[in-house]
């Protein structure tokens, strides 16, 4: 569909480079704001102390975070 543009490492041929594509770039562009549109609605349901752990829990899962929490 001409959204991504696969191109090699010049150091190492192993390693492959995604370049988004101006079509690529296009169907982001729409997408986006009706994605973020929709988390933000989703959060609504949530106060302040309950997004703040949301917010803890995926840094966690994603090894984003490397402190420690008391309930840990």
């Amino acid at each position: 569909m001409n959204y991504i543009e696969r191109l090699s490492d010049e150091k190492d041929r192993r390693v492959c480079i995604l370049h988004l594509t101006k079509e690529g770039y296009d169907v982001i562009s729409k997408i986006a704001p009706k994605n973020e549109a929709m988390i933000t609605e989703s959060m609504e349901v949530l106060d302040q102390e309950e997004k703040e752990k949301l917010v803890y829990l995926l840094k966690k899962i994603g090894g984003k975070f490397n402190g420690k929490n008391s309930e840990d």
